[in-house]
């Protein structure tokens, strides 16, 4: 099956935003980003709202591009979030998570529930 592809939301600088309402999290599927601008330039969070833990896992990339591949995939632990969601974000090397399709692969554990969102930081 497809990937469910993660909308980008540009902050403008100097302009508040509201929160977009981002994604569902799809275990089934999981999830690409398809960057329009250096992958460092985005923001990526998560919102767990499951009752137990669950891993999100950023996928190694393909070399080339991701010349640092080896250093493999990017699992981090996302604990209860049923009575306070958690929330993670992170920026990303392209050196180590770009695919050779010039995307970001991120899966979510079996069972997970919440959102994802992916933030392109303007430069000012």
């Amino acid at each position: 099956m497809a990937r469910s592809e993660v909308t980008i939301t540009t902050l403008a600088g100097n302009t508040w935003g509201a929160q977009p309402t981002g994604n569902d999290l799809d275990p089934t599927n999981g999830h690409v980003i398809t960057p329009t601008c250096p992958v460092n330039e985005l923001v990526i969070e998560i919102t767990h709202t499951t009752a137990s833990s669950k891993n999100v896992t950023v996928l190694a990339g393909d070399n080339p591009p991701a010349n640092a591949q080896g250093a493999g995939n990017l699992v981090e632990a996302f604990g209860a979030g049923d009575s306070t969601p958690v929330v993670k974000r992170i920026v990303l090397d392209s050196s180590r998570f770009l695919q050779n399709d010039g995307t970001i692969n991120i899966d979510v554990a079996s069972g997970a529930t919440g959102k994802i969102r992916c933030f392109k930081v303007s430069r000012i």
